[in-house]
């Protein structure tokens, strides 16, 4: 009698589809972000349509985890997703009318901490805070060096904060993604059977 045995590998061109859906996803957030970040410091009127391109790209991030994740979880994660870049909003508006920012960044980084937790609630092997906390932060701290430089017209420096920034979301969504992969292996592997002949 012959003897069929399964086994499973990894589906490798799916799992570089999700990584490259991640690495450009997450790089569209720094781009977006920096554009937003020019129209609200100069305040041109591209400011309402480039904050909407922002706010779908959230929701683009988030729709990542389906199906891999429950709807709820999804939607969950857009409102974190999307209060982050309301929360930045803010933050600019207030240190470009010189105003104390003291509220709004606590406020920004707050909305971080509640991503954080998020991710290792729901993946605690992969996201642990360890690992995506000094990565995150990094993201919050190059980003208003971006606005900070910006205002005192060091175009140098504010160009070095973005090349940072980029590399940062380069390390996040490789982060992001793994997370995805490994956490749900089972769905991005095949079925290989081998069929064996009896020992004579």
């Amino acid at each position: 009698m012959y003897k069929v045995i399964t086994y499973y590998y990894e589906d490798e061109e799916k799992i570089k589809e999700l990584y490259s859906q991640s690495k450009t996803l997450w790089g569209e957030h720094i781009c977006y972000t920096r554009n937003a970040i020019i129209s609200l410091l100069n305040g041109t009127k591209d400011v309402d349509a480039v904050s909407t391109r922002l706010l779908k790209n959230q929701e683009e991030i988030a729709e990542l985890l389906f199906p891999y994740y429950t709807r709820a979880n999804v939607e969950e994660y857009t409102g974190v997703l999307k209060e982050h870049v309301k929360l930045a909003v803010d933050l600019i508006k207030t240190v470009k009318a010189g105003d104390d920012a003291t509220a709004a960044t606590k406020a920004w980084y707050d909305n971080g901490e509640a991503m954080l937790t998020w991710m290792e609630n729901e993946n605690p092997y992969y996201w642990s805070r360890i690992v995506t906390k000094p990565l995150w932060n990094d993201h919050l701290k190059y980003t208003m060096e971006e606005v900070t430089k910006r205002m005192k017209e060091d175009w140098t420096g504010d160009i070095e904060s973005f090349d940072n920034n980029h590399t940062c979301m380069h390390k996040w969504s490789e982060l992001y993604a793994t997370g995805i992969v490994y956490s749900n292996m089972e769905l991005f592997s095949k079925k290989k059977p081998h069929v064996t002949e009896p020992k004579k």
